[in-house]
């Protein structure tokens, strides 16, 4: 009779098995056992190829549905991805709409009782917390670099505070310096999504306003990644890589308020700005819309950034759109 070499258990079940000469695999950080990923993590590469389609069939599964009869349903690769990329629409779609999602929440948590083998199992508590995993890794390392500095902090720091094993984050990002450039990036998505309603506006007034306030309002809801921008900052001064990058989010953050000058230029409505010379305001209005991110690294207690916002917003548009002989 052969003797049992590994057993598979959860945390709970893990109590059960601990005594046991076996080695133990789990999907949790639990001392003394290995975690699952990192038995994948280095034969990821080795999976062998195939010529599939994308309307080939991924996944079985067995329903009784309306019937009451066991038969299958086939999903393709096809739907399959369809499917998760809709669910994860649905979530982007009610971040934007509604401006709040569960990170917003300390500890907010989902409980879905579906088994993995009811679509809904599977796609939205299986193969959508994968998709989330990126910006799971991304979001701790953002913590890290803004509480222990870029120098200071290691891979390990990241892998502590993401609750994942290292095998998890190795299979992402190979050092903390593809990490941070990462989080650079997610800077810029997250940036242009949170700016974009601005553009809908019907007057460039309107929407420089608008921008003030979706930064303001950003930095209420979260403002941890805000507080972690002098880090990156100073990373650029001596890091070309980091230069580019941060380079790149501020020449299309410049170019988009340039738009929104030349708009109101054309319009009239700026009528004290010149079509020549749109640059010279747009820096003026990112300086001034970092100063907001001041008043959550430092928690001034003498200024109130609401009052800042709308004095500095109302001033400025006053400079803009003022007439000769108004008061």
């Amino acid at each position: 009779m052969s003797k049992k070499k590994i057993i598979f258990v959860d945390k709970k079940r893990y109590l059960n098995v601990q005594e046991l000469q076996v080695e133990v695999v789990t999907n949790e950080n639990i001392p003394k056992t290995i975690h699952f990923d990192d038995t994948i993590a280095d034969h990821c590469d080795d999976w062998p190829s195939e010529n599939s389609s994308e309307l080939d069939v991924s996944v079985l599964l067995y329903t009784s549905g309306s019937t009451g009869l066991p038969k299958g349903v086939m999903l393709s690769h096809l739907s399959l991805i369809n499917a998760l990329l809709g669910f994860y629409t649905l979530g982007e779609l009610r971040q934007h709409v509604h401006q709040e999602t569960l990170l917003q929440v300390d500890n907010a948590s989902v409980i879905i009782n579906v088994p993995l083998f009811h679509v809904t199992g599977l796609i939205t508590q299986f193969l959508l917390s994968m998709l989330a995993k990126r910006n799971m890794i991304l979001m701790a390392a953002v913590k890290v670099l803004t509480s222990k500095g870029y120098y200071s902090s290691t891979m390990d720091d990241i892998v502590a505070e993401s609750k994942m094993s290292k095998g998890a984050i190795y299979h992402y990002y190979s050092s903390k310096k593809e990490v941070y450039l990462a989080v650079i990036d997610m800077w810029e998505n997250q940036t242009q999504e949170l700016l974009a309603p601005a553009a809908n506006e019907d007057s460039s007034a309107k929407a420089i306003k608008k921008l003030f306030n979706l930064l303001a309002k950003q930095l209420k809801i979260d403002g941890s990644f805000f507080n972690c921008l002098p880090t990156l900052w100073a990373i650029a001064r001596h890091d070309d890589d980091f230069k580019k990058k941060m380079q790149k989010v501020y020449n299309r953050f410049q170019r988009f308020i340039e738009l929104i000058i030349l708009r109101g230029i054309e319009s009239k409505e700026f009528v004290n700005l010149k079509p020549d010379n749109a640059k010279t305001p747009a820096l003026s209005l990112i300086l001034n819309f970092e100063g907001i991110f001041w008043f959550n690294i430092f928690n001034s207690k003498y200024v109130d950034a609401e009052k800042y916002i709308e004095e500095i917003s109302s001033s400025i548009l006053y400079v803009y759109t003022q007439r000769k002989g108004e008061k």
